[in-house]
């Protein structure tokens, strides 16, 4: 990645605090549940995750997708290579990931 959208995803993370973001944009905060993936051992676009719980006679599914607005500015340098990327291209020995 340029240099220019590795120092905007340190800021990110630097300036992130997960209660101001759950408080200010409505999110619900299921940091507490176990969730899992089931992406193979070796993936690093861990994105989606699940959980599974009994409630009663009910099997509930929590699906949780990864939000990535609190770390990507609109019109920032994350933004603008994400959109020349266009997609994650995945190779035989590599990938090009989107973010």
């Amino acid at each position: 990645f340029p240099k220019s959208v590795l120092d905007e995803v340190q800021h990110a993370i630097n300036a992130f605090d997960p209660e101001t973001e759950i408080a200010n944009r409505s999110r619900r905060d299921v940091r507490h549940l176990p969730l899992v993936t089931l992406d193979p051992e070796t993936s690093t676009d861990l994105d989606q995750a699940f959980h599974l719980e009994v409630d009663g006679q009910w099997i509930v599914l929590h699906y949780a997708l990864a939000d990535l607005t609190p770390f990507v500015s609109i019109g920032g340098a994350i933004e603008q290579e994400a959109w020349n990327r266009g997609v994650t291209i995945y190779g035989f020995a590599k990938k090009i990931p989107l973010y």
